[in-house]
């Protein structure tokens, strides 16, 4: 553990009275601060945005994803901001546009803190329904790229990546790009992708040879051209995430666009299976407020405790998902970041998604997706 952060943690444990002064005072020494220094550094405590205004009443309702997911939130971030604030969380769930439309149209906001996709922010942003966030309660400084708002702060991130059969391509013969995974002379095999535009779309405009930075704004009709082309070598379009793990175990596919928390817990298992970072997409979801939330101020308060980069760490060992703060990274044992899409070692091979084209985008390409498929 850093100096830095041994003694954020030890002013933290004294200010809410974890510890006694005297003790706060020896162990502080210990780690070779002078007794004259103290005082800033409870001053600094208090002042940082990040712990502002930490104590509170009442409560704030909090709609997540439900699952494994939110089991994980609750114990890394929930719990504790309870025990820190005396604010109690409670949890529902799931996170739907028409809802939070009807609760806002209405006056009759019911959730006050969303786990929201990035389209569903943007969306909800331009239609006037959210509340923007406070950045003077929240500490925006530190987080990643892409990770914050006008209307919020990443809650997490994921990532789509191309994984294979180990069985099929064994070290040194493994596909490396897109170009490679529509290469099925080069990779003869049975392949998978599932059955969303996004980021398929993407992938194969990869593949055709456009660079990842110069996706945006998409080519449809290039993309769809080239799909159409390779459409053939694609035995399986799969609808739902859950079908990835029996696809690859059963050994229905060699090649797989999956996602990479799936692909994660099917190599961490053992199974013959493989993925690379390389050309891969993530995505941003984001805490947001609907606009009359009856607890707002405590939702600022829940989304500044969910910067924190020590909870993050937390999360993402309980939970393998990229998180916003980039000094979580180092927080966390290298085993657990190697599994993220937003670490550092992974990120600077990767692509964002571009959720503002998208929001904007949806509906028109998913018209069109549909009628690929189903052709």
């Amino acid at each position: 553990m850093g100096i830095n952060r041994r003694v954020d943690r030890l002013v933290e444990q004294y200010y809410l009275g974890r510890i006694s002064r005297r003790t706060f005072v020896r162990r502080a020494c210990g780690l070779g601060l002078s007794a004259a220094a103290l005082p800033g550094l409870v001053g600094e405590f208090l002042t940082s945005p990040a712990r502002a205004q930490t104590k509170g009443t009442g409560e704030v309702v909090v709609c997540t994803w439900g699952g494994s997911y939110a089991d994980a939130q609750k114990k890394a971030f929930f719990d504790p901001f309870e025990q820190e604030t005396g604010i109690r969380v409670r949890v529902t769930g799931i996170p739907d546009v028409a809802k939070i439309r009807a609760m806002v149209s209405t006056n009759n906001v019911e959730w006050d803190l969303v786990d929201a996709e990035g389209e569903m922010m943007i969306v909800l942003a331009h239609d006037g329904m959210l509340e923007r966030a406070d950045y003077s309660v929240i500490d925006r400084k530190g987080l990643m790229r892409g990770s914050s708002s006008d209307w919020g702060v990443g809650s997490v991130s994921y990532g789509y990546a191309m994984g294979w059969s180990t069985k099929a391509y064994p070290q040194g013969r493994e596909p490396k790009t897109w170009a490679d995974f529509f290469n099925a002379q080069g990779f003869p095999g049975r392949r998978a992708m599932y059955n969303q535009p996004i980021p398929a779309l993407e992938f194969a405009l990869i593949a055709d040879g456009v660079a990842m930075d110069k996706l945006y704004p998409l080519d449809v009709p290039r993309a769809f051209k080239y799909l159409r082309d390779h459409k053939a070598m694609v035995n399986i379009w799969y609808k739902e995430t859950t079908q990835i793990p029996t696809l690859m175990r059963g050994q229905e596919v060699d090649l797989i666009e999956g996602t990479s928390g799936r692909l994660t817990e099917l190599k961490r298992s053992g199974a013959p299976v493989d993925f690379t970072w390389n050309q891969g997409a993530w995505l941003q979801s984001y805490w947001i407020v609907p606009k009359g939330a009856k607890n707002r101020d405590n939702a600022m308060k829940l989304m500044a405790y969910y910067t924190r980069p020590q909870n993050e760490a937390k999360f993402a060992e309980l939970f393998a998902s990229g998180v916003p703060n980039a000094k979580a990274y180092a927080l966390m044992p290298k085993a657990a970041a190697d599994l993220l899409p937003t670490a550092p070692q992974n990120v600077v091979h990767e692509f964002q998604v571009d959720s503002a084209w998208w929001a904007q985008n949806l509906d028109a390409v998913t018209k069109q997706w549909l009628a690929f498929v189903g052709g």
